[in-house]
């Protein structure tokens, strides 16, 4: 199964999945059948070929990076661009600066040094 025509067509017929990658999750699951009455059960989810969050996330951006008409809206793209300026690439990657002060006894000797 091909989830690249899944995930256009609903990014097509319901444009508030484009800004929601868990409504985008949960149409494909209910257009694929994995959906009981509006509920996920676990055999649902554990059938052989339901699609994984990952595949569909990357179907998604696959299908936004061929088409960019079914991108996100503006607001959340500018709100996503501004997060991205402020925070640097990655929050935790984000560098660490430390000061070094020596630490001497009191006839003059290096013992270590204090971290700040």
């Amino acid at each position: 199964m091909k989830l690249y025509p899944v995930v256009k067509n609903i990014l097509i017929k319901y444009p508030d999945t484009r800004d929601s990658y868990k409504k985008l999750l949960w149409e494909v699951w209910r257009e694929l059948g994995y959906l009981n009455s509006g509920a996920l059960y676990f055999t649902g989810l554990m059938k052989r070929g339901c699609p994984t969050f990952e595949s569909v996330t990357r179907a998604s951006r696959f299908v936004k990076h061929d088409n960019p008409t079914l991108r996100g809206s503006k607001d959340v793209l500018l709100f996503k661009k501004k997060k991205q300026s402020t925070k640097g690439t990655f929050a935790y990657r984000e560098e660490v600066k430390k000061e070094y002060i020596p630490q001497y006894d009191g006839e003059g000797r290096l013992q270590g040094y204090l971290i700040k």
